[in-house]
């Protein structure tokens, strides 16, 4: 048997040994480091009621919907990947804003 494989059972190709992660593998990871970020007591924005927790809600929000979005990609539907995309953005958009108009009037109201 003359083939790629030469009889032999198994990959025709080596395996890759570049240290690279699987390439479905990466949104999980983001996702663990986010739940790692919120329940750890080290926070870019300490834990004030509401202003704190909006990062952490905002880091998860963004982390799960792009792994629902990369999961969404194996049985090819378009308008769903679509749609998750767009209220991913939408949604750390208004959530940036909003963190951006809490700031901004916390300033404003410690001065």
């Amino acid at each position: 048997m003359n083939g790629p494989n030469n009889g032999r059972a198994g990959p025709a190709r080596p395996p890759d040994r570049t240290g690279r992660l699987p390439s479905g593998a990466m949104p999980w990871v983001l996702f663990v480091l986010a739940l790692i970020y919120a329940v750890s007591p080290i926070d870019l924005v300490p834990d004030w009621p509401v202003v704190g927790w909006l990062d952490d809600l905002l880091l998860l929000l963004g982390t799960g919907l792009n792994l629902i979005e990369h999961r969404a990609r194996l049985p090819n539907r378009p308008l769903l990947i679509a749609a998750i995309r767009w209220f991913k953005w939408l949604a750390l958009a208004a959530g940036l804003s909003l963190l951006a108009v809490l700031a901004v009037a916390a300033v404003i109201f410690f001065r």
